[in-house]
């Protein structure tokens, strides 16, 4: 019969424990703060890619819906955006982001995106270097307007002419071809 003895068997998982949860601690101690301070947007037909942007590697994200909002909480990280951006345009499918340092202990950055269209169809996704978070809102009921040529330009640079088609509105996409050797945009 194998004698136990409990009183070394506490003492040996209480080190245990003590030795991982300090380990832990000096990890986390050491993790650098990413600083959440720059956010743009690229337009792409009925889709839009919100660019979320850190000054260092962003640990990890977790995103949620919530009664027409899309949000995400970016740990181990600190707030440095605007409060609020809001968008008036109809061709987009929010209608304001609102940041805010959400927790400090352990540091959270919230990112809400306020939806026009509580079915918008919502990803996000961490960039190849983690110093961007990804978010792709893609709405089907979010009209888009026609975008009205405001000025035709060009450059001549090294021999080529470039054109430079100014609009009043984004323009999210166009079709090219040729036509009897002119380009037809």
């Amino acid at each position: 019969m194998i004698k136990i003895n409990k009183r070394k068997i506490v003492i040996i998982a209480v080190t245990i424990f003590l030795v991982t949860s300090i380990s832990s601690i000096s990890l986390m101690a050491n993790r650098q703060t990413s600083k959440v301070s720059y956010l743009d947007y690229n337009l792409d037909y009925n889709k839009i890619q919100f660019i979320i942007s850190a000054d260092s590697e962003i640990d990890d994200f977790k995103t949620s819906t919530w009664s027409g909002k899309f949000i995400v909480d970016i740990e181990n990280s600190t707030n440095q955006l605007d409060t609020k951006y809001t968008y008036t345009e109809s061709y987009m499918p929010i209608n304001e982001i609102r940041t805010s340092q959400f927790t400090r202990n352990p540091e959270v950055t919230r990112v809400v995106f306020d939806l026009k269209d509580s079915k918008a169809n919502c990803t996000a996704k961490l960039s190849s270097d983690k110093r961007q978070i990804i978010v792709e809102i893609e709405a089907e009921n979010v009209p888009l307007q026609k975008a009205n040529i405001t000025n035709l330009d060009y450059v001549i640079e090294e021999g080529n002419i470039k054109y430079i088609i100014s609009a009043d509105k984004p323009i999210s996409s166009y079709t090219q071809s040729t036509w009897n050797g002119n380009l037809i945009l």
